[in-house]
């Protein structure tokens, strides 16, 4: 989208290619640099920081589990949390699961590099900012979280969606 806006009939956006979408309602749901809320709240023109850094992911699924009926799990571990989602195929198989790990630990890396200002998040941060130190952690802990249970089945607790 590169414009939003509204008449008394509809809301409306504009694509980068031209093309125009108009409803009764326009959900913003389009990240931190949201060309909605400029268009709604300019004088608020960046994203609050929410707390937390996502980290995604893809994991291939063992071969004994690939092609069971999984479904979207969480896993909670403290202030943190661990979102498991299958990535069905084509065929129907599910060779491989997404994750996010939603994580409270580097709020203050967040701020070194500029990324949040604030409560105001400012950019995503590239790869290449990361320290590898930081990568090192978390492979860690992940290890450490998976020896310990959590994450190891994507269907471990019964949290359904």
């Amino acid at each position: 989208m590169i414009e939003v806006g509204e008449d008394d009939e509809s809301a409306w956006a504009i694509t980068d290619d031209g093309r125009r979408f108009a409803a009764r309602v326009l959900i913003g749901a389009d990240g931190y640099r949201s060309v909605v809320r400029r268009h709604v709240a300019a004088h608020h023109p960046y994203g609050n920081y929410a707390g937390y850094i996502v980290w995604l992911g893809q994991s291939d699924f063992p071969p004994e589990v690939n092609g069971k009926d999984y479904r979207v799990d969480f896993e909670s571990g403290g202030p943190e949390l661990l979102a498991l989602y299958p990535m069905v195929q084509g065929d129907g198989t599910i060779p491989r699961y997404g994750w996010a790990w939603f994580d409270t630990s580097h709020n203050d890396l967040l701020r070194e590099i500029g990324a949040i200002d604030g409560d105001e998040v400012l950019h995503t941060p590239r790869t290449t900012a990361i320290p590898d130190e930081v990568y090192e952690t978390m492979q860690r802990r992940a290890r450490k979280g998976r020896s310990r249970g959590a994450a190891a089945s994507p269907r471990r607790s019964a949290t359904t969606m």
